[in-house]
């Protein structure tokens, strides 16, 4: 049976549903602990704090001297605030509300990049089932 891994699937789930982006923090969360029974590569840390979209496991991650490090390399505006958090024990709730809410409007992007590709496909598909050019449900080849 063909699959696909757990790194792909976190891509292809990056969709306008709300509701894969909890699924594909679970799936970075899962990537983590796998990794975490042996070094983690630079690469590995990368792929970690640009797919998790849960700010405290970001900042749980950032624990990590090393994700701390890579963490302030990379562009994602989350980890701006993600790495403040970790830094200012005092004021670290408020940067993580401000991490929280960059990840919401990467959600947004994400899910209207997801809209912009699929929207002439679903036009297409409704074209023809309105014009009866498709099989039926269920029928066979």
């Amino acid at each position: 049976m063909p699959v696909i891994g757990l790194r792909e699937l976190v891509e292809l789930k990056k969709t306008r549903r709300l509701a894969d982006y909890p699924v594909i923090s679970e799936l970075a969360r899962t990537e983590h602990e796998r990794l975490s029974r042996k070094t983690i590569t630079a690469g590995d840390w990368r792929w970690i704090l640009s797919s998790s979209f849960e700010a405290e496991d970001i900042i749980r991650y950032l624990k990590n001297g090393r994700a701390l490090k890579i963490a302030r390399q990379l562009k994602r505006p989350c980890l701006a605030f993600c790495v403040k958090a970790v830094e200012n024990s005092v004021s670290g709730a408020a940067y993580m509300l401000d991490a929280a809410r960059e990840i919401a409007s990467e959600i947004e992007s994400l899910k209207a990049k997801d809209r912009l590709y699929w929207q002439p496909v679903v036009d297409d598909l409704r074209r023809l089932s309105s014009k009866k050019l498709l099989l039926n449900k269920g029928a066979r080849l």
